[in-house]
Order: C-alpha cells, then sequence, then structure tokens
C-alpha cells in the first residue's frame, strides 16, 4: 500500500515538473527586444548616490542627477 502511494506520488510530481523543465528560456536576442520594445514613458528622472572606497578604506561619495525628455521619433 504504502509502495503504490509513492509511485502515485512520484508520478504525480513528475508529470508537473516535466513540462516546466522542457519549456525553452528565451534567447538572448528575445531579451534585448523585449527591452527595446517596453514603454519607458516620455519623461524621466534618476537620483543616483555612489560611495566610491580606496585601497585605505577612505570613502568618497558622488551623486548623480539625471533627467531625460523624450521628444518623438
Amino acid at each position: 500500500m504504502h509502495d503504490k502511494i509513492t509511485k502515485l506520488l512520484l508520478f504525480g510530481l513528475l508529470t508537473l515538473w516535466l513540462p516546466c523543465s522542457l519549456s525553452a528560456a528565451p534567447d538572448a536576442r528575445q531579451i534585448m527586444q523585449q527591452v527595446n520594445d517596453r514603454d519607458d514613458g516620455d519623461n524621466s528622472s534618476a537620483d543616483l548616490t555612489m560611495t566610491l572606497i580606496d585601497r585605505s578604506g577612505n570613502q568618497r561619495q558622488r551623486r548623480i542627477r539625471s533627467f531625460n525628455k523624450d521628444k518623438g521619433e
């Protein structure tokens, strides 16, 4: 009885897992195309803070603010 339940569970798990493992992952070109096709809006702004650390452990911070306005194609 225990052996039948184990086999049934194993069969059920394999039938669920196998199709997922056989599905193809997107290649690099498809990923690049999806990124290029993504709507990123007309305007954007970003604030970036970098902490630079030298060999001695001294830290410096650089702050960058970026603005972008899309004028259309």
